[in-house]
């Protein structure tokens, strides 16, 4: 009984220091939210002027020497394009991985996958 006594009590002591923690964590983690935000609107952006010029330079150019380069150009746009919608919402990213991590479990899955992500 003395014990509990005495955890109650160091409990009571140390709630104000755990509710400014608390509170401490939440102002960090707004702030990380606002500024994640904020990065993600400048590479938007960015990727959206870089294609609106590739769409332009392909009207205007249609018979462009090396036309993979463009594609190139293009395919990794969108690749940043969705590195930005991850970093968005990255609870529902996290929770996509993981489903997607419980779905692979034979061995030539993972292989696959890894080769993949090695020739990116």
């Amino acid at each position: 009984m003395q014990n509990l006594f005495r955890s109650a009590a160091v409990a009571f002591w140390r709630r104000p220091t755990w509710k400014f923690r608390a509170k401490d964590w939440k102002f960090r983690l707004r702030i990380w939210e606002d500024a994640l935000d904020c990065v993600g609107h400048e590479p938007v952006n960015t990727v959206n002027a870089i294609r609106a010029q590739l769409i332009g330079f392909r009207l205007a150019n249609p018979q462009v020497n090396y036309p993979e380069h463009l594609d190139i150009i293009d395919e990794e746009t969108r690749r940043i394009d969705s590195v930005i919608q991850k970093a968005q919402n990255p609870v529902n990213w996290k929770g996509r991985k993981k489903k997607k991590a419980e779905k692979s479990t034979t061995p030539s899955e993972v292989g696959e996958d890894t080769r993949s992500r090695i020739a990116l």
